[in-house]
């Protein structure tokens, strides 16, 4: 009995360690896009999304070799969808990252859960329970701060984008949860291969400089794919109260690190929505984390 909890506690830790990491592995992103020197949007788009792909592929052969083929085809017709979602995602959070400053988009990023709880609600029928609502509101408060500033900014373009990247998100998070999907790395890859083609179909000028290409490589391989790596091993071991703390260690650290390297400061209206976004986020949390049935 006393070991079973002690490997409990064990799995538990490292958990919570492999959430941080993908939470630290996230937050590099704003800082490699912004040390890039002539890479375009679409240049970015190929290369972060064919390296987070191609790393997510290599993962999969090494651990199901003959058996690749057959996970590709288990992951259904919702898995499709998903896949559709992540490639819209991915296009819209860099194409925004381009036309206004990193904190504003990790900030209506970090709103993702609610999104997905509110099409969770209408595509799926999943109740929304007690305070939920209210966190719901308020982050959606924090980001129309955060729109009228860019607004006032010229940064308009910026903030609709990162909406929509929310919005491919959180079909991603809807479509894994309806299809109840055992393995879902196939549809990272997928969704990547679809960023791909789109960045190629808007500009097949692929050229970049060594460092831009390894800026981008950085990006996808190593902000994306470990990522997502560590946060599906560490979301297995930690309670969704932690998870919905510790899975959004980028909102804290993204703007941070573009400040310190980069200098880049935000609006003061970027500071008002993103702590009501961070606030909404911890008042989740703590309500999950006390009873999982009131949320």
């Amino acid at each position: 009995m006393a070991q079973s909890v002690v490997m409990g506690g064990s799995e538990r830790r490292l958990g919570i360690l492999m959430l941080l990491g993908s939470g630290f592995c996230f937050s590099t992103a704003g800082v490699l896009i912004r040390l890039l020197e002539s890479a375009g949007i679409w240049q970015v788009v190929f290369y972060r999304a064919a390296s987070f792909g191609l790393a997510i592929l290599v993962a999969i052969v090494i651990q199901k070799r003959v058996e690749t083929g057959r996970v590709f085809l288990e992951i259904g017709r919702f898995g499709v969808v998903g896949s559709a979602g992540l490639a819209i995602g991915i296009v819209f959070v860099v194409w925004a990252q381009f036309h206004t400053t990193i904190a504003n988009v990790v900030f209506i990023l970090g709103a993702l859960p609610f999104l997905s709880a509110l099409l969770a609600r209408i595509f799926l029928k999943e109740e929304v329970r007690g305070l939920t609502w209210l966190a719901m509101v308020s982050a959606l408060v924090g980001i129309g701060v955060m729109v009228y500033g860019g607004l006032e900014a010229g940064r308009l373009l910026g903030n609709v984008l990162a909406i929509i990247s929310i919005a491919g998100f959180a079909v991603l998070t809807i479509a894994l949860r309806r299809g109840r999907t055992g393995d879902t790395r196939p549809i990272f890859v997928l969704g990547a291969l679809g960023a791909v083609i789109i960045g190629l179909f808007v500009d097949a000028n692929i050229l970049l400089n060594a460092r831009d290409l390894g800026l981008c490589v950085l990006m996808g391989a190593g902000s994306m794919g470990i990522g997502f790596t560590l946060f599906n091993q560490g979301a297995r071991s930690v309670r969704a109260g932690e998870m919905w703390i510790l899975s959004n260690v980028e909102i804290v650290l993204g703007p941070f690190l573009v400040w310190l390297f980069i200098a880049e400061v935000p609006l003061l209206t970027t500071f008002i929505g993103g702590a009501i976004v961070i606030t909404a986020i911890l008042g989740q949390a703590v309500m999950t984390a006390r009873s999982p049935d009131a949320t």
